[in-house]
């Protein structure tokens, strides 16, 4: 059970990591659509004011991480 668990929790590591590489372009070609997956890049809007004026901090990443759970199940 351990083995599997931290099998498991080193994949998840793994994609979360993959994941955070800098404009990675992948390109899938079915026969017949076209995919461009792509990671996003650096945020253009670092310290830029919102329309009150307020630049978001750590804090306020904080909080929108605490409450994503209950926002994906409501």
């Amino acid at each position: 059970m351990k083995k599997i668990s931290s099998l498991v929790l080193s994949a998840i590591f793994l994609v979360m990591m993959t994941a955070c590489g800098p404009d990675t372009t992948i390109q899938v070609t079915p026969p017949d659509i076209i995919v461009q997956p792509s990671a996003p890049g650096p945020n253009p809007l670092v310290n830029q004011p919102d329309a009150n004026g307020r630049v978001a901090s750590i804090w306020t990443g904080l909080w929108h991480g605490i409450i994503a759970p209950a926002s994906l199940v409501l």
